[in-house]
């Protein structure tokens, strides 16, 4: 008796012992969660991802990626006034039947869940949580399943209840469940879910549609209606006889819905998720909108991004890198009609390295740099060169800044080939004849004047460096900056420049700046600046696509569309870069090492491999496949020249090339005709400034 006795009061004593225990524990958990429960809850509420979509070919929008604030998630809050009321019950009903009588727990359910735990010896996943305890899991705590963490997670669930009506629990309830992935990125709440799910705003959703909805929230990967079909057509089926047995919904309508097919594979989300660009753009918000417009999210960005572009560019770069280990590349587009960015991919592999190398580095342009400080040389007042004109491709030397420097240019391949045309020169990106039309006109070597232009056109010339050798593109610059300067080129070419510098063309890649750049409607019909110039640039650069460094290219596009293109090589081959124009994209890529070692690739072998499917792609879009041709300055004639003399032609053979050959284009080539005549004279048609034309040719 006594035994029984001593042990009645030992468990007495065990069981002070627990509840003072149980006690501390209440009051840690009540000191420490209490004062952030409401500020979180209220917070998380506050707080939407911030949509990055992309125009897609159907007139519409196209979801690409979010910015979210310090989670990777795509989220829309929304009151609970905006949903459906009938989802709401369906959630209620499936998710916690007795949310309106407890507070915070379910007494029933926790007896079902630990009879489920002494039986399988683990928990059940979410096996008697309530909507409140589901809600404390998913914003305070983690999905550890221990009994610490649940006891916890009960506590607070405990302290929401009396903090919080049951409408402002069901409501962050709604926007805080777990309903699906993109990617990487979660998806969060009823909003954006049924987006996700059915590509329609949640005011839209039938009845099928919201009780697929209501039927995921328990797992949204068991019971996905795409990898899950069969499981996700039951479950939405239980839904359904729920609200049916609750006389929610007639017969009828319960028939009717159980019809209907599961939705296919989400169009929500783009071909692409444009990571780098959308690294740019969260700093572009930064310093715009400011840090806290970007934490507190909620709003969407419609960029300029061509989807399909995208998506070509990003597996060219890839494909490209994959069979040369160890390099790395980028390539951005642009529509020179409103300086939109249609193509940017920073890099070949997000997920390896989130160095954006079209804004985060500088690399030597090599020949990019020859169209670019020629241009404005051909239409320069008291100059008299154009592309006929005769350059000497023979060793030079060049003793510049009053003989303190000595530079001794050469052409990639060793090679000296005499008289060269300027045509000649720019079609094979030679070296020397380049350098030689500098160095005539500016001996000194003292270039920082001289450069102006091509400052003007976007790239970064500090008056230190504008030496001789940066004539063939021996400083560095981003690669957004050069993209820009091949743009206002473009737009030069197609008569869009307003003044030297283009000011109206800011690069931009959100969809609602394009408005504000300028068009061909509202500019001064009688002067477009620089025109002439850029007109007689892209002929030439038509010739080294079709004929010259980039031949591997133009074998492979149209011949009746006019297309230009540039390849570019750093010094010790470390850098490949290839432009291509037209008048709706101007395409920059390249190719190189980031720790700056060669490359073993040129222009042609590197950067233009990677261009090549982009731009062949966009010539099949039907504004571009009919074919087309650069607007020409009225400034501008065609003539017939005498190749070998680089002079116009004259006499009856001529007379008769122009009679068989009047159009100057050959529609089998893209090019300027050319014809050996049988005493070996070479005639070509040549674009020219009228007041520029060379000297007739004297007789043999």
């Amino acid at each position: 008796m006594r035994a029984v006795k001593i042990s009645a009061i030992s468990l007495a004593g065990l069981f002070l012992s627990v509840l003072i225990f149980a006690g501390i524990w209440v009051y840690q958990i009540d000191t420490k969660w209490s004062p952030v429960i409401e500020p979180r809850l209220r917070e998380r509420q506050q707080f939407g991802s911030i949509r990055i979509l992309a125009k897609n070919p159907q007139g519409g929008t196209t979801w690409i990626t979010s910015l979210s604030s310090g989670r990777l998630e795509e989220r829309k809050p929304i009151n609970l006034s905006e949903a459906p009321p009938l989802l709401i019950q369906a959630v209620v009903m499936l998710e916690d039947p007795r949310f309106l009588s407890h507070e915070g727990f379910d007494v029933w359910g926790i007896l079902r869940a630990a009879f489920a735990f002494v039986r399988t010896m683990r928990f059940s996943q979410g096996g008697g949580s309530t909507i409140t305890q589901q809600l404390v899991k998913n914003i305070f705590l983690t999905n550890e399943q221990t009994f610490s963490r649940k006891f916890v997670e009960l506590i607070i669930s405990i302290l929401v209840e009396n903090r919080f009506s049951k409408d402002e629990i069901l409501e962050a309830y709604i926007n805080e469940i777990y309903l699906g992935q993109l990617g990487p990125l979660e998806v969060h709440g009823i909003g954006r879910a049924a987006e996700y799910y059915f590509s329609k705003p949640l005011d839209s959703l039938e009845l099928h549609e919201m009780a697929l909805l209501a039927a995921v929230i328990a797992s949204p990967g068991y019971y996905s209606p795409w990898k899950q079909p069969e499981r996700a057509l039951s479950r939405r089926k239980r839904v359904l006889n729920t609200l049916w047995e609750a006389n929610l919904i007639l017969e009828e309508e319960f028939i009717e819905a159980n019809r209907q097919p599961l939705p296919k594979p989400s169009s929500f989300a783009g071909p692409t998720r444009a990571n780098y660009l959308a690294d740019a753009l969260r700093s572009k918000l930064i310093i715009e909108r400011g840090e806290e417009a970007l934490l507190k999210g909620g709003f969407d960005v419609v960029l300029s991004l061509d989807l399909e572009l995208q998506k070509t560019a990003e597996a060219s770069l890839r494909n490209f890198i994959a069979e040369h280990q160890g390099l790395e590349g980028l390539a951005l587009g642009v529509d020179p009609r409103d300086c939109s960015i249609k193509v940017y991919a920073g890099g070949s592999d997000y997920r390896r390295t989130q160095l954006d190398r079209i804004i985060q580095g500088s690399r030597p342009i090599g020949s990019l740099m020859k169209p670019l400080e020629i241009i404005r040389l051909l239409d320069r007042e008291n100059d008299n060169l154009n592309l006929a004109t005769t350059l000497e491709d023979r060793p030079l030397e060049w003793n510049f800044d009053k003989n303190r420097g000595t530079w001794s240019p050469e052409n990639y391949d060793k090679k000296f080939r005499g008289n060269v045309r300027l045509r000649d020169a720019l079609e094979l990106s030679l070296n020397v004849p380049i350098v030689r039309v500098f160095f005539e006109r500016f001996p000194s070597g003292l270039l920082n004047d001289v450069l102006s232009p091509v400052r003007a056109l976007g790239l970064k010339i500090p008056p230190e460096r504008a030496l001789p050798s940066a004539v063939l593109g021996a400083i560095e610059q981003r690669p957004w900056d050069v993209a820009l300067a091949f743009t206002k080129l473009t737009r030069q070419s197609l008569g869009l420049s307003e003044d030297a510098a283009d000011f109206k063309c800011r690069l931009h890649f959100e969809l609602d700046e394009a408005s504000e750049i300028a068009s061909d409607d509202n500019m001064d019909s009688e002067f477009k600046y620089g025109q002439e110039g850029a007109n007689l640039m892209t002929s030439a650069l038509q010739g080294a696509l079709r004929r010259g460094t980039s031949i591997f290219l133009g074998n492979q596009l149209p011949k009746n569309q006019a297309w230009a293109g540039k390849t570019g090589t750093s010094s010790d081959q470390k850098d490949s870069w290839y432009a291509a124009l037209s008048p709706e994209l101007v395409l920059l890529t390249w190719v190189g090492n980031d720790n700056n070692t060669s490359t073993k690739l040129t222009g042609a072998s590197g950067a233009l491999r990677v261009a090549a499917p982009v731009v062949l792609q966009k010539s099949k879009t039907e504004s571009l496949e009919g074919g087309w041709q650069w607007p020409s300055s009225k400034n501008l004639v065609w003539d017939v020249i005498e190749k070998e003399r680089a002079c116009l032609a004259n006499g009856f053979a001529v007379d008769d090339f122009k009679l068989s050959h009047p159009d100057p284009i050959d529609d089998k080539t893209g090019l300027p005709f050319e014809l050996i005549y049988k005493e070996g004279r070479t005639f070509a048609w040549e674009l020219f400034l009228e007041n520029r034309l060379p000297e007739k040719c004297s007789s043999l």
